[in-house]
This record gives C-alpha cells, structure tokens and sequence, in this order.
C-alpha cells in the first residue's frame, strides 16, 4: 500500500463523507490548555477511480515548532464484483510539519492500492499520535459521531470488468493483440518462477488439466488482459506477475487459478 502527503489545501465541500470525525484524547500531563493540539479529522469521499482512499486530518497546533504524526490505518474492503478478491491491509506511516510557526492546516494521507476500490465496501479504522520536539502529546482514535472505531466507507458502483480467455489469446489471428509480450516469451522469465519444462507463454496458455497447468493457463491469460489497455482488468501487469508468485511459492494454486480464471470469462472486448 503506497502513502503519500500533500501539502496543506482547503477542504472542498464535497470531499467530506458523512462529518466523521477523530475524537480528541487526553493531553500529556503538564501541557498547558493554550498550547495543546487539537486534532479533527474527517473521512474524504474515496477516489475508487484512482484506487485511493483519502484521509484528512485537519486542526490547530502549537506554534513552537514543526511536529510530526505517526499513523497506523486499517482497511478491510469487501468484495467488489466477480473474482474481486477482498483488501484487508494495514497502512502506516507519518505526516510531517516542517514550518515552525504553523498552527493550522490540512494533512491529506492517501492510501492506494493495486486493484481498483470501486464497488467496495471499506471498514475503516485507524489512530494517529502527535510528537513535538521528541515529545508524545495525545493520541486520538478515529470514531463516527456515535463512538464507533470502525466505519463504512462505500465507494461508488464498480467499472465494467472485461477479459479474455485462455482460447482467445492462444489463437495466431490474435496475435495482434498481444501486448508487451510475445507468443515466444520464455513463461520463467516473465513470472520469475522455474516451472516444470521450459515453456513459453503460448505453450503456458495451451496446457490442459488442473492444478499448476490450470494456473499458469489462466495467469498468462490475466497476464495479456491486464497488458491490453483495451480490456478492463482490475489488475495491472506487476499485482498478476506478484499473485502468481504468491501461489506458485505456497503451493496452493485454486484460488489464485479462481481468480483469474472469473475474471478472465468476464467478457472480451476485443475482436
């Protein structure tokens, strides 16, 4: 999951979901009232277009110095169509004001995953934790008006989702539709795995029968659709090649093979 910090910007009207907001926790002993931080947070509306779930913190610091704050986000999306696996990670990181002086502004965390959120429910949770000069001064929990530390976040309805089959892309008249990779391409060197021959990714796409055959058939196939910037694959290039890895070092092949194979019957859009 990648994190990035944008600078202070305005809150547009649109992009708050719901005035949820991070309750304040206790200050640390000694601190003054007129110097504490107060830190609200609401949740931004979810760009599923760009696969992003926005978060931002906004609320009035001391003026003596920058100060920084350590995060921790928990994602847990549902399933958001055919052969969409669910997301259940953990982000972590920190947002950092280098201009002493500041005292207000908005911190902006945008957490991205590889496959699209859209038509996904997300169950957010998360805490973040303010230091200043080395020093802890509050922790605050994320919560909805009602106390809850865990929420929805609903992104908008899924994209259609196409992909073509292992019996399409094996054909010599499609090979016009290969991207990026050609019907010869060693299968070893583009997954990074030693399978059992020396296939290639053509051979890959015509082997039979189940188990590790039935898994590279189908990877190379998501491979090819997710290589295609006419077909709408969930997936880019790098998360199929990782998937595969993932079951190939496991040893279990089905529902990585599932996956792929759901989505690769969703419909070809090419001719």
């Amino acid at each position: 999951m990648h994190l990035t910090y944008h600078l202070p910007r305005p809150r547009s009207p649109h992009s708050v979901l719901g005035g949820l907001l991070l309750a304040a926790c206790a200050l640390l002993l000694g601190a003054r009232t007129s110097e504490a931080h107060v830190l609200d947070a609401a949740v931004a509306t979810p760009d599923c277009g760009t696969s992003t779930i926005q978060l931002h913190f906004t609320g009035s610091f001391m003026a003596n110095g920058p100060f920084s704050i350590p995060y921790t986000i928990t994602f847990n999306c549902t399933d958001g169509g055919p052969a969409i696996p669910p997301i259940s990670e953990t982000a972590n990181g920190t947002v950092v004001n280098a201009t002493p002086g500041g005292v207000d502004g908005t911190f902006d965390i945008t957490a991205t995953q590889a496959a699209a959120l859209a038509g996904r429910t997300c169950l957010v949770s998360g805490t973040a934790t303010l230091f200043q000069a080395g020093v802890q001064y509050n922790t605050v929990a994320m919560t909805d008006p009602a106390g809850a530390t865990e929420f929805e976040v609903k992104c908008g309805p899924p994209p259609r989702v196409t992909g073509c089959t292992p019996g399409y892309w094996k054909q010599d008249q499609h090979f016009d539709s290969w991207v990026g990779y050609a019907p010869g391409d060693s299968f070893e060197a583009v997954f990074g795995r030693n399978v059992p021959g020396t296939p290639s990714l053509l051979d890959a796409l015509k082997l039979g029968g189940g188990g590790l055959n039935a898994l590279m058939r189908h990877t190379t196939a998501a491979l090819l659709n997710a290589s295609n910037p006419d077909v709408a694959s969930p997936y880019g290039v790098a998360d199929v090649i990782a998937l595969f890895q993932q079951a190939f070092d496991s040893g279990k092949y089905e529902a990585t093979k599932d996956t792929f194979e759901g989505l690769n019957q969703t419909g070809c859009p090419l001719d």
